[in-house]
């Protein structure tokens, strides 16, 4: 059933009374404008479903406050949507790793522990080597490489 902004508007004024029918009403005729707002938002469903969830309560908790002669009943719920999405987004905004599951296939610069192990005792070995030799060509050799 399509609803004009006048249905919804008388609608609200029985949420306000606590119709739960009239909430029903509301939410079918808003959900998805509503759920589309959040999820270009949050741009994650099981976040926006959350999201979803808590819009509705405060509708539910606040009907009383809707003012149809301040904005249409889709301007002030979409208001409330807007609102709660962008303050997720600002508490969300350090990044974890859910959000980019891409960065665990990123691999390390640095080496491999085992393989740093091995280099080291190389190192050790050349350094034995180079101080069998006189200084002035162990110098040479140092400076070659």
């Amino acid at each position: 059933m399509v609803h004009t902004p006048a249905d919804i508007a008388s609608l609200m004024t029985k949420v306000a009374a606590r119709d739960a029918r009239a909430f029903e009403a509301v939410y079918d005729a808003t959900n998805a404008k509503v759920y589309g707002i959040i999820l270009r938002i949050v741009r994650r469903r099981d976040v926006a479903d959350e999201i979803l969830q808590e819009v509705y309560v405060k509708i539910w908790d606040r009907a009383a406050d809707y003012d149809a002669t301040r904005a249409s009943p889709i301007t002030w719920i979409s208001t409330i949507a807007r609102n709660r999405a962008l303050d997720e987004v600002r508490k969300r905004q350090p990044v974890s790793i859910e959000d980019t599951p891409e960065a665990l296939a990123v691999a390390s610069s640095e080496p491999h522990p085992l393989a740093a192990l091995e280099r080291s005792e190389d190192v050790a070995r050349l350094m034995a080597c180079l101080d069998t030799l006189e200084p002035k060509r162990r110098e040479l050799v140092m400076l070659a490489y």
